[in-house]
């Protein structure tokens, strides 16, 4: 299936970094989904589909797209999930039906009044004790400060905007961040152990996308989690900006020796003009 933008495609020509963000967010809800009857709502190609299966009871998977759908029936067959040709405004479920419905990088898509009547159908599937994890970009980050409009987004939201849409339909949101950032690490070879230290009073928790758990009783999920770089992205980047740096320097040098060579080839002409 081929990556347009519109929708992660695993191995595809998605860059590692959407890969890792898409990859982190259904590996930081395993433990949540396990023993659970999950919907996974517009789906994509099911690859987060599959990952669930693994840990959950039962899973749903529903996406507009036809094209989608077909390939995540031929792609993944296990016993627990059924995959599901829906509008997310007019999902195919009974209600109260469902413990956990997960929405990744889905909300942006559709209008403001689709916006609402997804949501309505999500509190309609939900069991009453039931909870949403539902993702979105940070429009101040991922469109403002980058100067960046995704064509495939109608309606980004704020975080004070998407803490407010939610808080409509649910009584306890928690929103949680996720973005790339360089970490310093000490760990164990034998342990993967990590404790997050604070770097500054002054940090300030934002991030490229939101991610928020939502219920109607309070909340005690913890999604927080941190990918090494084991693709060495860092490294690389900074040896490109080392080389793009030399390249500069030298550039710079050979630009300066030949404006000295000008300066005095312009002497020696003028010379030349006064003494004709």
């Amino acid at each position: 299936m081929e990556f347009t933008g519109e929708r992660f495609v695993p191995n595809s020509t998605a860059s590692i970094e959407t890969e890792i963000e898409h990859l982190q967010r259904y590996y930081s809800i395993l433990d949540i989904v396990r023993n659970g009857v999950i919907l996974d709502a517009a789906c994509g190609e099911g690859y987060g589909v599959n990952l669930m299966a693994d840990h959950a009871k039962f899973v749903f998977g529903i996406d507009i797209d036809t094209e989608t759908i077909e390939h995540a029936l031929s792609t993944y067959e296990k016993n627990n999930v059924e995959f599901l040709n829906a509008s997310v405004t007019d999902i195919p479920l009974k209600d109260h039906s469902v413990d956990i419905v997960v929405s990744f990088e889905t909300i942006e898509h559709i209008g403001e009044h689709e916006q609402h009547l997804f949501l309505k159908e999500i509190t309609r599937v939900l069991k009453k004790s039931g909870i949403l994890i539902i993702s979105t970009p940070n429009k101040l980050v991922y469109s403002d400060q980058s100067h960046y409009q995704n064509p495939f987004h109608v309606k980004e939201f704020y975080q004070e905007e998407f803490e407010n849409f939610l808080s409509g339909y649910f009584k306890y949101v928690d929103l949680f961040y996720q973005k790339a950032q360089i970490n310093y690490v000490i760990n164990c070879f034998d342990n993967q152990l990590l404790e997050i230290l604070p770097s500054s009073e002054t940090y300030n928790p934002s991030g490229k996308y939101f991610i928020a758990i939502c219920g109607n009783k309070p909340n005690k999920q913890n999604i927080s989690s941190i990918i090494l770089d084991e693709n060495h992205q860092y490294e690389d980047l900074l040896a490109q900006l080392i080389q793009i740096q030399h390249i500069a320097e030298k550039r710079d040098q050979k630009i300066k020796k030949l404006q000295l060579e000008l300066e005095e080839k312009n002497k020696l002409l003028n010379q030349l003009t006064k003494k004709e």
